[in-house]
């Protein structure tokens, strides 16, 4: 009798064994048939269907990184269904992660530039149409529209980052001072129409000339001016000629030229910021 029972009881271990083995296999079959899906469907052909988006709406699946920053195929495929539905584009995908990436370097630069932005209220017409929630629609086309925008400003009153443009016309002023023509350096450097005509600007009176710029009026004739720093510009200026009116109520003219660099945008700084990058986009 001993021994039939201690049979029984190998048959019992013996039986949950295999419904042990068989769970486990059940489940490395299910993991490796998700893999495959995963790395064919979404990694391999970027299929943006409803099963897709599901599959990464549940699982934060990685796509790529901007200098160690991730993100993942949920933000790439809201961006590639935003692509589609703005307009024919023979690779919805590679828009969407350019997108995507264009907008990690502009968070980067928030952060660098301390510049946050709230949230805006819509109508839900906005939303709907491209069959997304309130919060999708912020964060894939508000938020990122308004960030840009912020950073943008920001840009412009943050010297460090125009300290090129301010570099190259300081280059400007020395090389007036070693003795080339402003006329001839207008031509070569100016990003305005009068720079093809030697930077002339015509005869203008003191009360004429934006505050910033009547400095120009104290100096010399055929002096030129230090730097100096407009809205969206900075400007080196010269008068070349001062005609006093003997008729009192008219004013006293100088003739001026210069030369003007528009100030770094967001969209100038990206294209230099994403040069030197570390992009990596997975399963590429």
């Amino acid at each position: 009798m001993r021994i039939a029972k201690d049979e029984v009881e190998v048959e019992e271990v013996q039986s949950k064994f295999s419904v042990l083995n068989f769970l486990f296999l059940f489940v490395l079959i299910v993991v490796m048939a998700g893999s495959y899906f995963v790395y064919s469907q979404i990694y391999n052909k970027h299929v943006n269907s409803n099963l897709t988006q599901w599959v990464v709406d549940v699982l934060p699946i990685p796509a790529g990184s901007v200098n160690g920053d991730a993100f993942f195929y949920k933000e790439v495929f809201a961006f590639d269904s935003l692509a589609v539905l703005e307009g024919e584009v023979e690779d919805s995908f590679g828009t969407a992660i350019d997108a995507i990436v264009r907008q990690k370097l502009i968070e980067q630069f928030a952060d660098e530039l301390n510049v946050s932005v709230d949230t805006v209220s819509v109508d839900q017409d906005q939303w709907t149409q491209y069959g997304w929630t309130q919060d999708q629609y912020e964060d894939y086309v508000l938020i990122p529209l308004a960030l840009a925008g912020a950073v943008d400003e920001a840009i412009y009153s943050s010297l460090a980052h125009q300290q090129s443009v301010i570099g190259e016309l300081e280059h400007v002023v020395s090389l007036f001072e070693s003795g080339i023509t402003f006329d001839d350096l207008a031509v070569q450097y100016s990003e305005i129409a009068s720079g093809q005509f030697g930077g002339d600007a015509g005869y203008v009176c003191i009360d004429d000339l934006d505050e910033e710029m009547k400095g120009v009026w104290m100096r010399e004739v055929d002096q030129i001016s230090e730097v100096i720093e407009l809205e969206d510009r900075f400007v080196v200026a010269a008068a070349y000629d001062l005609v006093e009116s003997e008729d009192t109520e008219a004013c006293t003219q100088i003739g001026w030229q210069k030369i003007v660099l528009y100030k770094n945008t967001l969209s100038d700084l990206l294209a230099d910021y994403k040069d030197s990058a570390v992009i990596k986009i997975y399963g590429q």
